[in-house]
């Protein structure tokens, strides 16, 4: 009986302990950065992005829709924005593809791979999908400081993006199919255009971070918990961004997205949810959450602040 009894005893334990382990989210929440699966998780939508004729809709019988146009940092938006807006009166369009923001008669060429990304094809099937979803509400966002700049990330503090040995160069070609011969000329023709019967909102550029974050939080494998504490604490202090950079980096961008001034167009600033000017910082992790999870894309915890802007901001002009 007395075994038995032991048995017993230590049984509760175990289940009390795995009890509280459960209701905490795991041992990691108690750590400086939460770095439990669902704050690294590569937040891409996989099966929805790069679709030319064939986008994903959520809701699709809800009458009010929202159209999600841009890049990588747009798609990463529309699994949390999917979500957000269950319980709403709105469907979402997905047409994210790599590389393109809205610019028509501008097709970006990779001469590696003789792929071609912002097609004709592509922006057809938009603005078709577009006339189809009258009273819709146009998101655009993409990574303008690299299609302006034609050049990655470089923090200038050991944070260097560097894709398929490109040195820091984009590494792609820009091939007009228009009249207009200049990036700037020809995109902001086109979303002018697009507002003549569209309600736009412009959703500023995210800062760039330069390093992987995943691959920051993930260098410390240890089990022993003071020790991966005390490293994740350095990261937390010490591995944010010089906010003078960010404003150099983004400055171009930011004056080209202040320039519109169409009754239909509303913007939405992503400044205030990451950098604090008076601290001369720009956050990499925030309420002991990651941001990012590499070098550029949005957290799932990111994705959730920029989209809880988005929808109030959607409420505000609907």
């Amino acid at each position: 009986m007395a075994i038995k009894y032991k048995l017993f005893i230590f049984y509760i334990l175990v289940l009390f302990t795995v009890l509280i382990i459960i209701m905490q989210n795991g041992f990691d929440i108690r750590l400086p950065i939460d770095i439990s699966h669902r704050n690294i998780i590569n937040t891409q939508e996989r099966s929805c992005f790069n679709k030319i004729n064939t986008f994903c809709i959520a809701y699709p019988d809800r009458k009010k829709k929202i159209i999600l146009i841009g890049d990588s940092h747009a798609n990463s938006l529309f699994n949390d924005l999917r979500k957000q807006l269950k319980i709403s009166d709105y469907g979402l369009i997905h047409t994210a593809s790599s590389y393109c923001y809205y610019h028509l008669g501008l097709q970006i060429f990779n001469p590696g791979t003789k792929e071609s990304f912002c097609t004709k094809e592509y922006f057809e099937a938009i603005k078709k999908i577009i006339e189809q979803n009258k009273d819709s509400i146009i998101v655009l966002m993409a990574r303008l400081p690299v299609i302006f700049s034609e050049k990655y990330f470089d923090n200038n503090k050991g944070g260097v993006e560097n894709f398929n040995g490109q040195n820091n160069n984009f590494g792609m070609s820009f091939v007009y199919d228009a009249e207009v011969k200049n990036k700037k000329d020809l995109i902001k023709q086109s979303i002018n255009d697009l507002a003549n019967n569209n309600k736009i909102i412009l959703i500023y550029p995210v800062p760039e971070v330069g390093w992987n974050v995943q691959k920051l939080v993930s260098d410390n494998n240890t089990l022993f918990i003071p020790e991966k504490r005390k490293y994740l604490k350095l990261l937390y202090n010490n591995y944010f961004l010089d906010y003078q950079v960010y404003k150099k980096r983004h400055e171009e961008s930011n004056l080209f997205l202040e320039s519109f001034t169409h009754k239909n167009i509303f913007k939405m600033r992503t400044e205030e949810i990451f950098c604090e000017k008076k601290k001369k910082k720009c956050y990499i992790f925030k309420n002991n959450r990651i941001l990012f999870y590499d070098t550029n894309h949005l957290s799932h915890y990111g994705t959730t602040l920029v989209n809880s802007k988005l929808l109030s901001l959607v409420k505000k002009i609907d």
